[in-house]
């Protein structure tokens, strides 16, 4: 299962602990993990928000990166994705459905 985990700031960082999270940042790198594998990360040009795709067993797997993050002051939004084109053939099974009703 794929999701994107949208990391955000929480309040404003001292220079002292945005050097800290900068460095962490410069540690991460796309592969397996034991979380599962992240597949790419990206940065928000104007917030300060991170954004993570990541392919996972289950949500629940993330929980001990979501406390790390938290702990270095992200709060994290979490949101199941899949392939568009999975995507859309589920939507049509569900109209499909929906239709014989």
């Amino acid at each position: 299962m794929e999701v994107i985990l949208i990391h955000t700031a929480i309040g404003i960082f001292s220079p002292e602990f945005m050097k800290t999270n900068i460095e962490f940042g410069k540690t991460i790198k796309t592969g397996k993990s034991p979380y599962g594998t992240l597949i790419s990360t990206h940065m928000d040009c104007g917030k300060f928000r991170l954004f993570c795709l990541w392919d996972v067993a289950n949500v629940e797997s993330l929980s001990p990166l979501l406390g790390q993050m938290a702990l270095f002051g992200w709060n994290t939004e979490v949101i199941p994705v899949q392939k568009t084109p999975d995507g859309l053939s589920n939507i049509e099974k569900a109209l499909a459905q929906m239709a014989k009703k």
